[in-house]
C-alpha cells in the first residue's frame, strides 16, 4: 500500500474521529403515534374528579376532564416506551442528571376553554392541581378565545408560580426542554405575541426565585421520576407524543485530537509531495 493510500485512510479516521468528537445521537424515549387501539403497557391513563379516562380514536388520545373545576384526564409514565425503569443509572425523567425534550403534536381543544398541560415531577399525582411537586408547562385557551402558555413550579401545597406568555393562536405542536442548567419552551404553527416560536431561560433562578413563595419545597435535585400530559379544563387532544434525551456535548479531548491529527496528516501530505 503506497503512502498516498495510508495518509488517504488516516485522513478518513481523523475526520470521524473529528465529528465523532462533536455529533451525537438522541435517545428517543417515547415516539408514540396513539394508533392502536389500547395505551402501551407502559403509559398509564387517570382520571379524577369529573374527568374521563383518556381514550384513543383514529390516531389520537383525548383527555375528557368535563369542565372547568377540579377534575383531570391526563396519561402518566416512570417509564420509556420499551419499559425501562432507569436511564444511565437514574431516574430516566431526572433532567437535572440528564436533560430531554418531550413534545406533542397535532394539538386540539373542544369546549368554551381548555387547557393541555405536559408535567414532569415526584409523582403520580404531578400535575397543576395535584398535592406533589413537580414543574408543568400550560397551554390554555381562555374563555375569549386567546392563547397564553405558562411555565410553573409547584410546591406540595398546592401553590403554583411561574412565567405566562400570550399566544398569536393555538399552536399545532408543543415542546419543553429541560436541563440541569436551563428550560426552553417551544411552539410550533404558531408564534408568541411578542414574537419568536421560543422562550428559555434558567432552571436554578426559576426553581429558587425569591420571587416565589419560598415556604413552598419547590421541585428539588433527586426527586423528579414522573412524566404527565392531560387536561384539567373541558377537552384536549393530541396525536404525537415523543420524548428524546437532550444531544450530549462535543466531546473536547477527541474533538481536538481529531483536529491536531488533520493538521499534522495535511502537513505530512505536502510534504511527502
Amino acid at each position: 500500500m503506497n503512502t498516498h493510500i495510508l495518509i488517504r485512510r488516516a485522513f478518513q479516521v481523523a475526520a470521524c474521529l473529528l465529528l465523532g468528537g462533536s455529533l451525537s445521537a438522541q435517545t428517543i424515549l417515547w415516539n408514540e403515534d396513539f394508533s392502536g387501539s389500547t395505551l402501551n403497557p407502559n403509559l398509564t391513563g387517570m382520571k379524577s374528579g369529573d374527568g374521563v379516562v383518556p381514550s384513543l380514536s383514529d390516531g389520537k388520545i383525548t383527555f375528557n376532564s368535563g369542565s372547568i373545576g377540579f377534575a383531570q384526564s391526563k396519561i402518566y409514565t416512570a417509564k420509556t416506551q420499551t419499559g425501562a425503569v432507569s436511564l444511565n443509572g437514574h431516574d430516566v425523567y431526572n433532567f437535572f442528571d440528564e436533560g430531554f425534550t418531550v413534545s406533542v403534536s397535532d394539538i386540539s381543544f373542544t369546549g368554551t376553554g381548555g387547557d393541555l398541560f405536559i408535567m414532569i415531577g415526584a409523582g403520580i399525582d404531578a400535575f397543576p392541581r395535584g398535592a406533589i411537586p413537580g414543574v408543568f408547562l400550560r397551554l390554555e385557551r381562555t374563555s375569549s378565545g386567546s392563547y397564553t402558555l405558562s411555565l410553573n413550579d409547584k410546591g406540595a401545597g398546592g401553590l403554583v408560580k411561574g412565567y405566562t406568555y400570550s399566544l398569536s393562536s393555538l399552536p399545532t405542536s408543543l415542546s419543553l426542554s429541560l436541563n440541569a442548567d436551563g428550560w426552553e419552551m417551544t411552539v410550533g404553527g404558531t408564534t408568541f405575541s411578542a414574537g419568536g416560536t421560543s422562550r428559555s431561560g434558567d432552571v436554578w433562578t426559576y426553581i429558587n426565585s425569591t420571587d416565589f413563595d419560598t415556604a413552598i419545597p419547590y421541585l428539588s435535585i433527586g426527586t423528579v421520576n414522573y412524566l404527565a400530559t392531560g387536561s384539567n379544563d373541558f377537552t384536549a387532544s393530541i396525536s404525537g407524543f415523543e420524548v428524546v434525551t437532550a444531544v450530549p456535548e462535543p466531546s473536547e479531548s477527541a474533538f481536538l485530537f481529531g483536529l491536531s491529527t488533520l493538521i499534522g496528516l495535511w502537513l505530512l501530505r505536502r510534504r511527502s509531495r
